[in-house]
């Protein structure tokens, strides 16, 4: 485009953008200030951009952080919600590991990756495939571990630490934590059937059950408060039982 705004520079550069008053190209924007993060989906696709906007305020770059963390946690929200059989969780050893800043992996019942969120895909690089070739990568090629292994660990020792070694020959810390529903007896279209669904119906998961997933995950978090929820997921606690009511 012809002007600059954090929106379009951000979805340009797909990279955190502040931009201030006379920052912005035309004079009609030069009371704004702008903080946009890009939010990117499960396969590192642009699904668009988070945007902080003020008018005539004072220069507040740490803003920029604010809109960063909200991306991140829409994308690792998102990622969550994708039915799938192992959540890896991975960091590098010292760094957090089961909250804010984590790298996340979601893999199905044969092992492939159906997605992984922002930090994951730094700490965990992706090889390269061939033209063609089959889009989803095997947890083999990522990680210098067996997959049974990382499956029998999540089972048995699912919030124990664990190394993880890369083919680079480094070595991240992981929690292997397997779908929670798995544990219960599989019944065609229940909840536990969902979990371990493969690749295509985790890639076309409708937005509507994805929201969902979402609600219920909020809900869980929440131990059932329903106004503790509603404020999680950015919704009212009229939305929300809508929604709960409706599924």
């Amino acid at each position: 485009g012809v002007g600059t705004s954090a929106i379009g520079a951000t979805l340009a550069e797909l990279s955190p953008v502040w931009l201030h008053r006379q920052e912005h190209f035309f004079d009609d924007l030069r009371d704004y200030s702008c903080a946009g993060a890009p939010v990117f989906g499960p396969q590192g696709e642009c699904l668009g951009m988070l945007d902080i906007t003020g008018i005539d305020v004072p220069e507040r770059p740490e803003l920029l952080l604010l809109a960063l963390r909200c991306a991140r946690a829409i994308e690792d929200r998102l990622l969550r919600a994708l039915p799938h059989t192992l959540l890896l969780r991975v960091n590098w050893p010292g760094g957090p590991l089961g909250q804010e800043g984590e790298g996340l992996m979601v893999f199905d019942a044969e092992g492939r990756l159906l997605g992984s969120n922002t930090v994951a895909r730094q700490l965990v690089p992706r090889p390269l495939q061939a033209p063609g070739g089959d889009s989803l990568i095997q947890s083999h090629e990522l990680l210098a571990l067996p997959w049974s292994h990382l499956i029998e660990h999540a089972r048995q020792r699912p919030e124990a630490p664990l190394q993880l070694p890369l083919w680079s020959g480094l070595r991240l810390l992981a929690l292997a934590q397997a779908c929670p529903l798995l544990r219960a007896p599989v019944m065609p279209g229940s909840g536990a059937a969902a979990c371990r669904g493969t690749s295509a119906n985790a890639m076309t998961t409708p937005l509507r059950t994805i929201e969902l997933l979402l609600i219920q995950q909020a809900m869980q978090e929440a131990h059932g408060n329903v106004s503790v929820a509603a404020r999680n997921v950015g919704l009212s606690r009229a939305t929300l039982y809508r929604r709960l009511a409706s599924k």
